[in-house]
């Protein structure tokens, strides 16, 4: 069975894992859409959960995986969600020095909005609801 191709994709934020004021969240949210446009790289605004806290993330394309990197070193990201063109799902952990470590956790796949809010980690774009599993 032929199995179908998809642009590959990066998942990130610029929260933290822990729960943030409004104002400092927007306030990070609003800094990356600004250096995103400023380099004209097309972005998707996503809403999702990590760690079971609600956050807005930002959906662009894998060829812009080293500006993600750079962009979650400076918001103090732990990790990035990488989604290859078969939606093999990945976590790309930023270690202190410098190195990535990658850990294949499963496939991206749409579910419906009951079994997505079952789990803390779950994306949400154009109404449709999606996690690794």
């Amino acid at each position: 069975m032929k199995q179908d191709a998809y642009n590959p994709f990066i998942i990130f934020s610029g929260q933290t894992a822990i729960s943030e004021a409004l104002h400092f969240s927007a306030e990070r949210r609003n800094k990356i859409q600004a250096e995103l446009t400023q380099l004209s790289i097309k972005y998707t605004l996503v809403k999702g959960s990590y760690k079971g806290v609600e956050e807005d993330a930002f959906l662009v394309s894998s060829s812009h995986e080293a500006l993600v990197q750079a962009l979650c070193e400076r918001f103090n990201q732990e990790s990035y969600l990488k989604v290859s063109t078969y939606r093999v799902a990945e976590l790309v952990y930023l270690r202190a020095d410098g190195n990535k470590v990658h850990d294949v956790i499963g496939s991206f796949q749409s579910v419906s909005e009951e079994e997505a809010l079952s789990h803390d980690a779950w994306t949400r774009h154009n109404g449709q609801y999606y996690i690794v599993k």
